[in-house]
This record gives C-alpha cells, structure tokens and sequence, in this order.
C-alpha cells in the first residue's frame, strides 16, 4: 500500500547464498528472513528429505568481527545442549567449505511476531500473554 514502509526483511530477491551448500548436503533454497546477526534460509534435510531452517551468520558481521564468529558458535553449542519441547531442535552446526557459520533447525511453519505486529500493529492481551 502507499505510504506504507517496507517490511523489514524485504530485500535483493537475488541472494547470492541461496543454492550453496552446508555442512552433509544441506543445500540453501530460499531466504526466509534476516537481522543484524544473520540470516535464515529454507532447505532440506538431506539425510530425511524434511525441510529445515539454516541460520547463516553475515558474511559482513564475520568480517568486521573476529568476536562475531565466536558467539555464533557459542550460540550454536548453546542451543544444541538445550532440550525442551518450546525450544526448536538443532540438526547440524559448523563452518562450510567457504568458511560460512550456520546452524541447521527444525523449519516452524507459522506467522512469526514480528510479521503479525506488521500487519496487525498489536497482540491481544490474552495472546501476548499466551506468548510470553
């Protein structure tokens, strides 16, 4: 709409990621959202054939930061330790061959927060509290 300003995420339909390859087979096959830190990419699991989520850390942030890389992993170790049923399950987590961090996830199918405050622009109380 006119007078509307564009959605955070929206971007370069043309990411020069998508079609590389993570990890045992992990192929990137569509940008699904990003921030500061990094961004996340659809792809499918190729041991199960199931759809996963890939977190990829900016290859900008991995540059400017030594320190950058090192959360990024820390992160990854994190989450891998963690089990809990609110909590997404890690797959895989490492370094490509190209040197790119990620971290492969289980894909949630849904609206995230961020997409239904866009469009809404609140929460219900019940529902926020449902959330948090």
């Amino acid at each position: 709409m006119a007078g509307e300003a564009p959605h955070p995420d929206e971007g370069d339909p043309e990411d020069p990621l998508v079609g590389r390859v993570l990890g045992d087979g992990y192929v990137l096959e569509e940008r699904l959202g990003g921030g500061g830190f990094g961004a996340v990419y659809s792809a499918t699991d190729p041991k199960t054939g199931e759809k996963v989520a890939a977190k990829v850390l900016r290859v900008d942030r991995a540059a400017l930061s030594a320190d950058a890389r090192i959360r990024f992993r820390r992160e990854a170790q994190a989450l891998v330790s963690l089990r809990h049923p609110r909590i997404v399950a890690i797959h895989a987590h490492g370094t490509s061959e190209e040197g790119l961090e990620y971290l492969v996830m289980d894909l949630l199918e849904g609206e995230d927060l961020a997409d239904h405050l866009y469009r809404r622009r609140r929460i219900a109380v019940p529902d926020a509290l449902a959330l948090f």
